[in-house]
């Protein structure tokens, strides 16, 4: 458990299942007990509790319980997290108070949640010693009473360490030595960075720090910005491009001038900074909106490359992986992915506390020196059977709906070039926060009306966030400039876009920088939608679809049929494909 929570199964050394609970939930972030992803990786792996070996909590710390009992990663509102930092933060470091935070956030608490009521109520009642028993013996608690597994089945991996190796498991037996970066808002006893070297199967670390909070930065300045922390960061990141460079320099300068990387073999140093809320509410308020959103994404490339930059400098290697929280900010991956003489650069899809499971698993195996298996690919999750697409269509209103079967990948990218927006739930529903083809929406990349029709009759998505396009391989050279040996494949990294293209392909590019967050989709990774792409591109000589996630604002990316009719029956998306059935609203042919 981590700001998200999910499971991960793994079987002699092979991740064979990962799910995160929000899409069981139906609750963005969901962030304590997993039972629902822990059953339905059981189900794919067809196997019982009893049969597991080992589990492995991501992170040794004890749960922050006040946290874990209001839910405050998944249940807050923006009004909640203002309230937060105004009566709890303030008082706390600008006054020196005490201030009991359960009081405080009474009505979030959540008492129906596993382990059940009497041992939550239990905690909230206990004081003193007793009550940091309970809290030190949490995690054990949990296992041995939701899933009736013994004590001597629990082991603990270190939070850094999960994303360290969530970072390198994709290239798990890569021969090479490999700095292994992790970057994020807190993790165990409040370490926010880490540096390793991966040789030989082992991965050793070598520097780790509490001191840089590039990444609580980032998050409080989205909340100064009108926008939740711990999810709409990637908001602020896509409207920085439309700040003037001068107006973006004199707000890189505030930041600059609180906080800078000095780093020597024991720390990263920073300065003048007693909070990341206050202080630049203070320091920014005569700032505009775009202009904060430019100075603090300008200011996390300068200070991230100049640290990169630093460990490539003094370990002299140019391999790099990098994972955690601030791994998923695509623009300053680019800026990685730039450094002269850079060999490979690898970040993985969902850095985010998402893959602490996965990370956690990888680390236990080699910690124990169990072989391993690299993971291909993300696409990890449920999958939808036939039973139960023909239960959630049976009552469909047939006049308002044409269902077709078997439709060719030709059928549908001649939809799709004609306008139409469709979203795609096909296999096995892909791991963490992006979309990659299997719970998508898609569309025709060259009309910029499209933009507008997803923003505003489908996601309710702001005006200025792009879109992405989803590639296929031997034709992305020809609109993107890509770089040798670097992993675009899990849309983690952001690349420019060639001159003439970009008045072709507008509806997937950033509108004010024209850079793309691109998907490249390869034959080996994903046959069927590379299938589909490749058949639009012989339709209109573009081999790129707009691919954005398969959700209604603010809901979990789709898992089951009835998911996909929620967001059929309430947007104006023209169809859905799911699995061999295709679902068109009539009123659009």
């Amino acid at each position: 458990m981590g700001i998200t929570s999910s499971c991960c199964l793994m079987i002699d050394g092979k991740v064979v299942a990962a799910q995160q609970e929000e899409r069981f939930t139906r609750i963005k972030n969901y962030d304590t007990w997993p039972k629902y992803s822990i059953r339905s990786c059981l189900e794919i792996a067809k196997i019982n509790i009893k049969q597991v070996d080992k589990v492995v909590w991501a992170g040794k710390d004890p749960p922050a319980m006040d946290y874990f009992l209001t839910k405050r990663y998944s249940s807050y509102s923006f009004k909640d997290m203002i309230d937060e930092q105004e009566n709890y933060w303030y008082p706390v470091l600008y006054k020196n108070k005490k201030i009991n935070y359960l009081k405080l956030f009474k009505k979030k608490i959540d008492l129906n949640q596993s382990p059940g009521k009497k041992i939550l109520s239990k905690y909230i009642n206990s004081k003193g010693k007793a009550k940091e028993i309970l809290k030190k013996n949490f995690k054990e608690l949990l296992v041995v009473n939701e899933l009736g597994l013994g004590k001597n089945k629990i082991d603990y991996i270190e939070h850094h360490d999960c994303h360290s190796y969530y970072s390198i498991s994709n290239i798990i037996n890569k021969k090479s030595k490999i700095l292994t970066l992790t970057i994020d808002g807190s993790g165990d006893k409040a370490i926010n960075c880490t540096v390793s070297i991966y040789n030989n199967r082992k991965l050793k670390r070598v520097f780790e720090s509490k001191n840089f909070i590039i990444g609580r930065i980032y998050r409080h300045i989205t909340l100064l910005l009108g926008m939740k922390w711990g999810e709409h960061e990637y908001k602020t990141m896509g409207l920085a491009p439309y700040s003037g460079i001068r107006a973006t320099d004199e707000t890189y300068r505030i930041f600059c001038k609180t906080f800078d990387v000095r780093i020597n073999s024991k720390n990263v140093l920073f300065k003048d900074l007693k909070d990341c809320y206050f202080a630049f509410k203070e320091k920014l308020k005569y700032s505009r909106f775009d202009a904060i959103a430019g100075g603090v994404q300008k200011f996390a490339e300068d200070r991230i490359l100049k640290w990169v930059n630093y460990w490539i400098k003094k370990t002299n290697i140019k391999e790099i992986s990098y994972s955690g929280g601030v791994s998923m900010n695509v623009k300053v991956n680019k800026e990685i992915a730039e450094i002269k003489n850079l060999k490979s650069l690898n970040v993985p899809g969902a850095g985010t506390d998402d893959s602490l499971s996965i990370g956690a698993c990888y680390a236990y195996a080699n910690k124990k020196g169990l072989k391993t298996y690299p993971l291909k690919d993300l696409y990890l999750g449920y999958q939808i059977s036939d039973l139960e697409i023909l239960n959630t269509i049976k009552g469909l209103n047939k006049k308002k709906y044409l269902i077709k079967k078997n439709q060719k990948p030709e059928d549908i990218s001649r939809l799709l070039s004609n306008g139409l927006i469709l979203g795609r739930c096909m296999g096995r529903m892909e791991f963490g926060a992006r979309a990659l083809g299997n719970r998508s929406i898609l569309a025709d990349p060259r009309s910029f009306n499209t933009i507008e029709k997803i923003n505003k009759k489908i996601k309710s998505r702001d005006f200025w966030m792009p879109f992405a396009p989803s590639v296929v391989e031997n034709h992305a050279n020809k609109y993107f400039y890509l770089k040798k040996n670097v992993n675009y494949t899990q849309m983690t990294v952001c690349v420019e876009t060639k001159k003439e293209y970009k008045k072709i392909i507008p509806a997937v590019l950033h509108p004010s920088d024209f850079t793309a967050r691109i998907h490249l989709v390869k034959k080996e990774l994903n046959i069927e939608y590379f299938r589909l792409i490749n058949s639009f591109y012989k339709l209109t000589k573009i081999g790129i679809l707009l691919n954005t996630s398969l959700n209604l604002h603010g809901r979990p990316i789709a898992r089951t049929a009835a998911d996909c009719m929620e967001i059929l029956e309430n947007s104006e998306i023209d169809g859905i494909e799911i699995e061999n059935y295709l679902i068109l609203k009539k009123n659009i042919n």
